[in-house]
């Protein structure tokens, strides 16, 4: 009696653990599909960091400080880049665009990054950005219901007027985006 007890409950314990992993008797758990549509076809698989409202953030900004004009880019798939117009009081130079100049040090931290958005804050962020010398931060463009960025941050506190100028960090909210001067213009100007 207590043999064939034993011979049960290993039974028992074999067959639960088997099924309790996926598998069922009789089946090869290999072979099954995700039904997605008729056709069994798996199920479209959405992007983890997907920007749902870039186009409340895509243009381009007017970043310029004293003489020297300067732009901030965010393109269709949230790349942030500068463009230093070279025809300017201070480079003094041809009717062209350097693209994330190595001679300056503006947004040199930021450059070539791709923006996270986290929808449920309504927000487009980078994080690990390194401001200060034993600090990393958070750069934010929050959105509102004008479906426009309303203000910028860093690490959460607002700064006013609309512009963050911090160290060589240079970013912008909507209002300092320009429609005479397109990413493409710029693009196609890149000084050789």
């Amino acid at each position: 009696m207590k043999k064939t007890m034993v011979a049960t409950m290993g039974l028992f314990l074999a067959t639960f653990t088997f099924t309790g992993c996926g598998g069922s008797a009789g089946t090869d758990s290999s072979q099954e599909t995700v039904s997605g549509n008729e056709n069994n076809e798996p199920a479209p698989q959405v992007e983890e960091n997907a920007l749902h409202n870039i186009s409340y953030i895509e243009g381009v900004y007017d970043i310029t400080s004293e003489d020297d004009v300067i732009y901030l880019a965010i393109d269709t798939e949230g790349v942030v880049n500068t463009y230093d117009y070279q025809a300017d009081f201070s480079d003094n130079g041809m009717d062209c665009y350097i693209k994330n100049s190595p001679l300056k040090e503006v947004n040199k931290k930021i450059n070539g990054k791709t923006l996270q958005e986290d929808q449920e804050n309504n927000y487009f962020y980078l994080d690990d950005i390194q401001i200060s010398e034993n600090q990393t931060n958070e750069l934010r463009w929050v959105y509102g219901e004008m479906e426009e960025i309303e203000y910028v941050s860093l690490d959460g506190s607002i700064t006013a007027g609309g512009r963050l100028y911090l160290n060589d960090i240079r970013i912008a909210t909507s209002k300092y985006l320009v429609t005479d001067v397109t990413l493409e213009e710029m693009e196609l100007n890149i000084c050789k």
